[in-house]
């Protein structure tokens, strides 16, 4: 380690669980890279992400700027 990590699709999910596995091993994980890849909505299905000081905030999406309007010529 430590670990970079990514994934498209299924991809994804094997790359998340491979980096919650690398971290319950002790292994550092610097980065993970998911792409077009659906979280579970189901209660108790994937891991709770940890970092150094155990389980951080949750995941924000980024906000987005409304786009201005474009003038018609």
């Amino acid at each position: 380690g430590p670990y970079l990590l990514a994934g498209g699709s299924m991809g994804g999910a094997i790359a998340y669980e491979i980096a919650c596995q690398l971290q319950q091993a002790g292994e550092p994980v610097a980065f993970l890279g998911l792409f077009d890849t659906l979280a579970s909505l189901e209660p108790g299905t994937a891991h709770e992400p940890t970092g150094p000081d155990g389980p951080g905030p949750p995941a924000q999406a980024p906000s987005r700027r409304p786009r201005p309007a474009r003038r018609r010529s």
